[in-house]
């Protein structure tokens, strides 16, 4: 038995139920225990355990299992701010409140020891807000776990992160093999080798750890884990097998063929496309009469304003990969280089190399 505050409750719950969903668990269970002078929340999954303790008042010892859907239910239909006492009647969790109020959370039979933290040889420190950001930017760049290209390469699943050993810089990749991305990464550091952690896990981690907290990163000895820290919450995340793909020695620095858009107008364009084309949402850039043309055959014919440089090439590209590569900048301009019609497309902003990024090219009729 043990009391809450009920806010406090619901943003604890909250949390590990989002996280829980994306670590995509085979059962969806959450574990309340207490220990000490804290009550620990969490879950347990074969890529990534989440543990979050809180300081309460406890009153006697409590172990229970329920579902993530179950107590997320429960737990929001409490009032605001009013002091909960959580306590075990037969096979029920009650949240009792004021004067004979009471919620019950039906529980399952199921038992999960806290997490066992691996031995930390080494550990990095992460900025405020930087494991959030990462977790936002970078999984539309990676493989479905479900995909040949995750089967064959199964680290491709994931963001992978490395550090330049001459300049300490940190860098972030991800790629599906039809879209890529490779960024320059502030306010975190890493280990000297490099690995992988799948798009799922991350969010899962991110989704309980706060954005506005600095965060410790700890890596095992045999480099299989890695331990995310902050606070009163822990995370411990499997890396992923496999070598990652070179994928730098792709981006073009310079082309045949300069396109320079206006980064907005090029970010409507692709939105625009996805609307008329929803099942194929492909962009043709054709040049008519020496002026360049975003189509769509039998639906879209738009003159686009952008300036070629070099060779004028005619491409066509995914309008999805294309606007998801251009959200990445925060640029006025971006610049596309195109070497031929079934190249990859480089991404960059002028005069930056923070952030590169490269979509194939489709079928051009």
């Amino acid at each position: 038995m043990f009391k809450i505050q009920s806010g406090v409750l619901q943003g604890v719950v909250s949390q590990l139920a989002k996280g829980a969903r994306k670590a995509k668990l085979g059962e969806l269970l959450i574990f309340i225990r207490t220990q000490g002078e804290h009550v620990s929340f969490y879950f347990n999954g074969e890529d990534v355990s989440v543990e979050k303790r809180v300081a309460v008042d406890i009153q006697g010892s409590l172990e229970v299992a329920t579902s993530v859907r179950e107590l997320s239910i429960k737990v929001s239909a409490l009032p605001s701010d009013e002091e909960i006492i959580c306590q075990l009647e037969g096979n029920l969790l009650k949240l009792c409140w004021g004067r004979n109020s009471e919620i019950s959370v039906e529980l399952v039979p199921e038992t999960s020891p806290l997490i066992e933290l691996p031995s930390i040889v080494e550990e990095v420190k992460w900025g405020a807000g930087t494991l959030h950001g990462i977790s936002r930017l970078m999984p539309p760049f990676t493989a479905n776990g479900n995909s040949q290209q995750a089967k064959s390469i199964p680290c491709v699943t994931g963001p992978n992160f490395s550090k330049d050993p001459d300049t300490g810089e940190v860098f972030v990749r991800a790629t599906d093999a039809f879209k890529a991305v490779t960024v320059r990464a502030a306010k975190i550091d890493w280990f000297s080798e490099p690995f992988s952690i799948e798009s799922g896990t991350l969010g899962a981690i991110a989704d309980v750890l706060p954005e506005d907290a600095e965060i410790t990163v700890g890596l095992n000895e045999v480099r299989t884990m890695v331990v995310f820290k902050s606070g009163t919450t822990t995370a411990v995340a499997r890396t992923l097998i496999g070598n990652f793909p070179n994928i730098d020695r792709n981006y073009l620095t310079d082309a045949k063929s300069k396109w320079r858009f206006d980064r907005l107008d090029l970010i409507d364009l692709c939105r625009r496309v996805r609307i008329l084309s929803p099942t194929r949402p492909v962009i043709e850039f054709r040049l008519m009469k020496g002026k360049v043309h975003a189509m769509i055959p039998k639906a879209l014919n738009q003159q686009v304003g952008v300036c070629i440089e070099g060779d004028p090439i005619e491409f066509s590209v995914n309008a999805t990969y294309l606007e998801m590569a251009a959200q990445l900048f925060r640029s006025e301009e971006i610049i596309l280089y195109v070497n031929a019609h079934d190249k990859p497309i480089s991404i960059l902003q002028e005069g930056s190399m923070d952030i590169r990024s490269l979509v194939l090219p489709t079928r051009l009729v």
